[in-house]
């Protein structure tokens, strides 16, 4: 089969690739002219790239081989499960590649508002989550000069929308879950509020006070122990987010937990652009805090929580006047173990391959990662945490 072979090609998954070719609509719907121009208009994609994807879009009905290629490219990312990502190109589409994975998120619409509309929530939330991608337009260009549309790895966020308790309020995207293990324990004091993290009995802490994998069996997990409504455990600093060498016992008498094994945390992701003033972080919280109080009131949790290369220390260091900085002092911060040594190179340079002295200076925040790299041989992450009725205090000052 044609189909197959375009696929095997370029190294796009071919699992139902026969079913794709057989089932291709005369009129795909996310080939319609209305369809995109209102889809384009949701995600806020300039007025020249709307018309050149119109233009492309009659490119691929008109051609059966594409028209059945962009079908399957719908299928593998809105229909079958274990969506990863798309190669850079496309022989078939060349430079138009990237229009062409556009058109294929835009596809997704539809998918987002039975979602909502199944869970009972807001249909606007469907709306809402389309202009995620849309700062990552200028990522294409950069690594392929001349081109448009988006990579191919910037739609697989777009799916958590879909698959998962994921809503964009504000200037940031929520995701309610189970506390993740790589998230402290957090208490405070009934009476003084004062916080106090403790490492979680699975985490892995050398001598040097470092937080290893939390599969790393060179180092043996801390463990926690709690015994006579007392709990015995490593103190992080939440300051610095870093773990210290001091061991606490805190009676539960006297510190509630607000985060642990077996509670639910309210994640941030923060998607690119500007704008991340004190005053829009704290809106979108209160909003955010609000919506699921109200949408899911069975559900109890106390904190919000993020990791990410925006909280890397580093930034209090490099750029301590800057957003990013006054948003982790602002914040409880707690340490993570990082994978990835170039954490937020490709968000914030379109790119985390090569020689980072070939990178673009051109302004405070990617002379300032330029210059982590140089001096520190890597970019981490790091956590932040703000209990739910500290919002209002936000950003907080005294609290910790």
């Amino acid at each position: 089969m044609i189909l197959k072979e375009l696929l095997e090609r370029n190294g796009v998954e071919t699992a139902g690739c026969e079913i794709s070719f057989l089932t291709t609509p005369v009129m795909p719907f996310f080939l319609e002219k209305e369809y995109l121009r209102r889809s384009c208009a949701l995600a806020e994609i300039p007025a020249d790239l709307t018309e050149e994807t119109l233009a492309f879009a009659d490119e691929l009905r008109q051609t059966p081989l594409l028209k059945s290629l962009a079908w399957h490219l719908y299928r593998l990312f809105c229909v079958m499960p274990n969506f990863k990502a798309f190669p850079d190109h496309i022989d078939a589409t060349g430079e138009k590649t990237g229009i062409l994975y556009l058109i294929i998120m835009l596809s997704l619409h539809p998918h987002l508002k039975l979602r909502m509309e199944l869970e009972g929530l807001p249909s606007e939330l469907a709306d809402r989550a389309m202009p995620r991608c849309t700062s990552l337009l200028g990522n294409r260009s950069v690594c392929y000069p001349g081109e448009k549309g988006l990579q191919g790895r910037a739609l697989p966020f777009m799916l958590n929308y879909k698959n998962s308790s994921c809503f964009r309020i504000g200037r940031f995207d929520y995701v309610l879950t189970p506390t993740p293990g790589n998230y402290p324990e957090l208490f405070r004091h009934r009476q003084s509020r004062r916080y106090v993290g403790l490492c979680r009995a699975n985490w892995r802490v050398d001598q040097e006070n470092a937080l290893h994998n939390y599969d790393d069996e060179s180092v043996p997990p801390i463990g926690i122990k709690e015994e006579n409504n007392t709990i015995t455990g490593r103190k992080i600093d939440l300051v610095t987010g870093k773990i210290t060498s001091e061991e606490v016992t805190l009676d539960l008498a006297e510190y509630e937990r607000l985060l642990g094994p077996g509670s639910n945390v309210l994640l941030i992701h923060i998607p690119g652009g500007g704008g991340m003033t004190m005053e829009t972080c704290k809106e979108s919280f209160i909003q955010a805090r609000e919506f699921c109080r109200k949408y899911y009131p069975e559900i109890k949790f106390s904190v919000f929580g993020c990791i990410s290369w925006v909280f890397n220390p580093a930034w209090r260091e490099y750029l301590p006047d800057s957003n990013l900085a006054k948003l982790q002092k602002g914040t409880l911060a707690f340490p993570t173990y990082s994978i990835s040594p170039r954490n937020g190179l490709y968000f914030v340079f379109a790119r985390d391959d090569g020689d980072s002295s070939t990178y673009p200076a051109d302004n405070s925040l990617r002379r300032a990662m330029i210059k982590a790299w140089n001096e520190k041989g890597s970019l981490g992450s790091a956590g932040m945490l703000l209990p739910l009725d500290e919002i209002e205090n936000f950003p907080l000052a005294e609290v910790k």
